[in-house]
């Protein structure tokens, strides 16, 4: 007669199979909970630095919708218009993988390998983290997808010509990632960081060379935002912001007001409203700790512009003025 052999579905370890079971499912359910966590956070991480980096200022072009796009940018050869950031598969960036999206970023190629043109400051955006592109990446993707194609941009011949661009980056566009300077303080680093890369001060501060990429010999010196001014923001008493004290420029940038002293307007209090007064009290003292060591560069002015309508202020800045300008003659003539 033949005999049957049973085997045990499961092995003999004195563990019941239901325990084993629940186990398993705890298991799962605990490493799901914390991948939820960690997305989360990578999410909350990505909506500071979108803030940040002032994306939503753009990248829209209607509040109702934002992160659409279609945003003119008035440049010197004409109209470029931003393009949609939203999930969406068909007009945003749906599609991208990680590193397209990081490519688009640091080094302005779309997912088609097209150059984007410059009027989106990824010659600033080119020091960024990986992880910090990343994290907005994981934010955007997070927002509602918004069907909005790009308008045509406005440019004449032959700046129409994608090919040309990249020219310009041969001359302009510097890749690498930003290193902290070990003979600098954290917070000075932090705001380097966010002056430099992140929040692409410079593209408005910075005047532009001949090439028209920024100038780095007159860095912060002063720039255009369309038809806007971008005032000298370097550490000069008489034409940047070596004047105001370092309470007075963390409140210029949270409020967009020092009262009887700076009024923020147009592009700079879109700036305020949209991304700086969103920062942390650390991260704005860190931008003031920068911008007090960057280099001074002298204008034309003989007087703060604060000081103007003020007769008091204007001479006593005007002897500090002619003061510092005397001893530096002094110092040539050594």
């Amino acid at each position: 007669m033949a005999i049957r052999r049973r085997y045990a579905l499961w092995p003999a370890t004195g563990i019941p199979f239901p325990a084993v079971i629940s186990r398993a499912v705890v298991l799962v359910l605990s490493s799901l909970a914390l991948c939820t966590e960690l997305r989360a956070s990578e999410i909350q991480r990505g909506e500071y630095l979108t803030r940040a980096a002032d994306c939503i200022g753009c990248h829209t072009s209607n509040p109702s919708r934002p992160f659409a796009g279609g945003y003119r940018v008035p440049t010197p050869f004409g109209d470029v218009y931003s393009t949609n950031i939203t999930p969406d598969l068909e007009t945003g960036i749906g599609r991208y993988s990680a590193d397209e999206f990081v490519r688009a970023v640091q080094k302005g190629i779309r997912r088609d390998g097209a150059d984007l043109y410059p009027a989106m400051p990824y010659d600033s955006f080119a020091a960024t983290s990986r992880e910090d592109v990343l994290a907005i990446r994981a934010y955007l993707l997070a927002q509602p997808p918004i069907s909005q194609p790009r308008p045509r941009n406005i440019l004449p011949f032959p700046f129409n010509q994608r090919w040309t661009v990249a020219l310009w980056k041969l001359t302009n566009l510097q890749t690498g990632s930003f290193t902290p300077d070990r003979s600098r303080t954290a917070a000075w680093n932090r705001g380097a960081y966010l002056v430099e890369v992140l929040g692409h001060c410079g593209a408005c501060h910075t005047p532009r060379n001949a090439t028209f990429g920024m100038d780095e010999d007159h860095k912060l010196a002063g720039g255009t935002a369309g038809i806007w001014h971008a005032f000298n923001i370097t550490s000069d008493k008489i034409a940047g912001v070596g004047g105001c004290s370092n309470e007075e420029l963390s409140r210029f940038l949270k409020t967009g007001v020092v009262p009887g002293k700076a009024y923020a307007g147009g592009p700079m209090a879109e700036t305020v409203m949209n991304s700086l007064q969103h920062l942390s009290d650390d991260d704005i003292q860190a931008i003031v700790a920068y911008l007090r060591d960057v280099p001074a560069q002298p204008g034309d002015e003989k007087q703060p512009r604060f000081s103007w309508g003020n007769a008091a202020a204007a001479a006593a800045d005007g002897d500090a003025g002619t003061e510092g300008m005397t001893r530096q003659r002094n110092r040539n003539r050594r």
